[in-house]
């Protein structure tokens, strides 16, 4: 007798195959046989009459490192089907812990009320077996991670001894079951690193058969020139490349054929490259008849896209007086390009963490795609976009607007770099589309997995909770773009 027998479901085995019915006998939490099983008794029997069985989900591209601590059901992922996540992304992980990345778990963990008790692989993936965990998790060693432990956020070159010491953490996260390398080449620290210091690690990652996933340095007006980047890092270092949500966003939604395009010919020259999409949530309901096109919207900072680092510098008081001296203001905007376009970006060449862009042309602004989502202290503009704030407000520019929120947070919460909360409607869901039709790409989160209740009941993410079920829902069902299969 089995454990278990699911019978006359419709199977879809993922192998892209059509859908056929059949009986599933698991045996010690193992597929057994499949097929006809009418005779094959089991101790549960569940009846799949009217519904498909299919193997669980890979979420390719999670961020779970802490949540799954919290709360190890990660229920918001396994009712949409997910069994395996994916973490350890954007050069950020649960190990290597030392130094600054250890402060940075430490700050992570406090908001939950946990306590750091590891700082290698080895310690963290003790801890999830211990606590338990109701799906199976990977990770990626994250880049920032290992070059905060050795480096700090130092904005320079590793010397070769920290290179070294970058190298043997590297080593040891892959030998204690890392999956590969990730960066987050869009922000600090890991923007601060050169190609060769990237490639150099990849090559530790190679002799374990790792994988190198990145997010990339640009991904608008200077994505084709990332993706090269990218690409010449596994060609350099042999390894298999994951581009991370590799989807263009504003203003370069013309970029798609171009991107793909070059994955293809990466691919034939021998590069194992590979992509990964983040299904397009709906518009909130009241801005959906506005949008002439369907977007993603994603969740950002709002004082990260319009204050440059040094403008954080001191205490909330030192900050405020920045944000209210009207030349400082100015400087903000002509000196500050922000990671979404959609805040505007001025024309001319600019140094962002290290490297150099030129940006021919300025980028016009799109309030109406940029929606406050969390504030404590403008709860009652919560759900307008800077374009309907501003008008509230009576204030011509957008701009001025969404600054007057952020001090108006660092004046209530006295805190200099407070955390507000926005969506951004920048990829456009054409684009998705596209590149989700292509054969290399996969579907992801990109959102840690989360639980209604307890510690991690107020915390809200579209994609946390149906992101994999907006692909059944919209793409097969609805609009017929891709099979069940």
């Amino acid at each position: 007798m089995i454990d278990v027998l699911i019978r006359n479901g419709r199977v879809v085995d993922g192998t892209g195959s059509p859908w056929y019915w059949a009986d599933i006998a698991i045996e010690k939490g193992r597929v057994a046989a499949i097929g006809g099983l009418g005779q094959v008794q089991a101790s549960r029997v569940l009846d799949a009459r009217g519904l498909v069985v299919a193997p669980g989900f890979i979420d390719i591209h999670s961020h779970s490192d802490v949540t799954l601590l919290v709360d190890g059901r990660a229920e918001s992922k396994v009712r949409q089907g997910i069994t395996t996540e994916v973490n350890g992304n954007c050069g950020v992980s649960a190990a290597p812990l030392k130094g600054m990345a250890a402060e940075r778990m430490k700050r992570d963990l406090s908001s939950y009320g946990l306590e750091l008790d590891w700082t290698t692989f080895e310690g963290y993936y003790g801890r999830l077996t211990r606590q338990g965990i109701s799906i199976n998790a990977a990770s990626y060693v994250g880049h920032g991670t290992v070059r905060q432990a050795v480096m700090g956020n130092a904005q320079r070159a590793p010397t070769q001894k920290e290179m070294e010491e970058m190298k043997a953490h590297v080593e040891r996260a892959m030998s204690e079951g890392a999956i590969g390398l990730s960066t987050g080449l869009e922000f600090a620290p890991g923007g601060y690193a050169e190609t060769g210091e990237i490639v150099e690690l990849c090559r530790v990652i190679s002799q374990f058969g790792g994988i190198y996933a990145t997010h990339q340095r640009n991904r608008d007006t200077h994505y084709e020139a990332s993706t090269r980047e990218a690409v010449e890092i596994g060609e350099r270092a042999g390894v298999r490349v994951q581009l991370s949500h590799f989807v263009p966003r504003y203003p370069g939604h013309d970029k798609a054929p171009t991107l793909l395009w070059m994955v293809d010919q990466a691919r034939r020259r021998g590069v194992d490259v590979t992509f990964d999409v983040i299904p397009p949530t709906d518009a909130p309901l009241a801005l959906r008849r506005k949008l002439r096109d369907g977007y993603h919207w994603a969740e950002q900072s709002l004082a990260h896209q319009l204050i440059p680092p040094w403008g954080f510098e001191g205490g909330p008081d030192e900050v405020m007086r920045r944000l209210r001296d009207p030349e400082t203001r100015q400087r903000f905007r002509s000196e500050h390009v922000p990671q979404w376009k959609l805040f505007g970006c001025p024309k001319g060449k600019f140094r962002i963490l290290g490297t150099e862009y030129d940006f021919p042309d300025v980028v016009p602004p799109m309030w109406d795609r940029i929606l406050l989502n969390s504030s404590r202290a403008s709860p009652d503009l919560v759900g307008k976009t800077l374009e309907e704030i501003a008008r509230a407000k009576g204030v011509t520019d957008p701009w001025d607007a969404a600054m007057d929120v952020v001090t108006a947070e660092i004046e209530k919460t006295r805190n200099p770099n407070p955390d507000i909360g926005i969506l951004g409607a920048s990829t456009a869901e054409r684009d998705s589309i596209m590149a989700l039709k292509h054969p290399a790409a996969s579907v992801c989160t990109d959102r840690n997995a989360l639980v209604p209740y307890g510690a991690l009941a107020g915390e809200r993410s579209p994609n946390s909770y149906g992101a994999f079920a907006r692909v059944f829902r919209k793409y097969v069902r609805e609009l017929g773009i891709f099979t069940l299969e």
